[in-house]
């Protein structure tokens, strides 16, 4: 079992892709497939354990994630939506960590100071009865979004594709926003245009570096 001070991810990755015709987490992306950049952002944040929730082409995923503290799991339910994905994911992550991220495997533009300061605001703000610390980009609402362990119980009866909405309306006044200036961080590769227009923006980024 790990320290109880400890932070953990459920990384959502069990979507049917219906928008984008295809496994649209396979898709390359920095070279290697489109879901690794979340799961290593988790890694390289230093949380523990991180739970990888799947439901289609489980075998593509175990073949292609070797991080120890990530743990493969697959969601039988993933049909029938987001719900019984994070039902899955908080139910291993329960007596596991003093809180866990809720991360989307298809935004792989959130950098490493986003889970960062997110955790900081956590440490500062736990005492003060803070339970959901939710980025926002832009005043956009995102991912990933930190949930204390006095709520993962919280995650055991949704259904559907609704996901931690209801539980984040429950508890607004216990939810701090934590700010960040740059609205492409949020952004999703849900349709063929999105990715796109993804490789587009990273295509921008790199050649500004290395203009720098």
């Amino acid at each position: 079992m790990k320290a109880m001070g400890s932070i953990g991810a459920v990384i959502l990755a069990a979507g049917l892709s219906r928008r984008m015709g295809e496994p649209k987490l396979f898709l390359p992306y920095r070279g290697r497939p489109l879901f690794l950049q979340t799961v290593e952002t988790a890694v390289l944040s230093g949380l523990d354990p991180i739970v990888l929730v799947v439901g289609e082409h489980e075998e593509g995923f175990r073949e292609l994630v070797s991080f120890p503290q990530v743990t493969i799991l697959k969601n039988e339910e993933y049909s029938t939506g987001m719900g019984s994905s994070l039902r899955a994911g908080f139910k291993h992550m329960e007596g596991k960590a003093a809180a866990s991220f809720v991360f989307l495997a298809d935004q792989p533009f959130v950098p490493l100071p986003v889970p960062q300061e997110i955790i900081k605001r956590y440490r500062q703000e736990r005492s003060n009865g803070y339970l959901i610390f939710q980025p926002k980009y832009m005043e956009q609402a995102g991912h990933p979004i930190l949930f204390d362990a006095g709520l993962f119980h919280e995650f055991r009866e949704l259904q559907g594709d609704i996901g931690g909405r209801e539980i984040i309306r429950k508890y607004r006044d216990q939810c701090m926003p934590v700010h960040f200036r740059n609205e492409s961080w949020g952004i999703d590769i849900d349709t063929p245009d999105d990715y796109e227009q993804a490789l587009k923006l990273e295509s921008r980024k790199l050649k500004g570096d290395a203009a720098e």
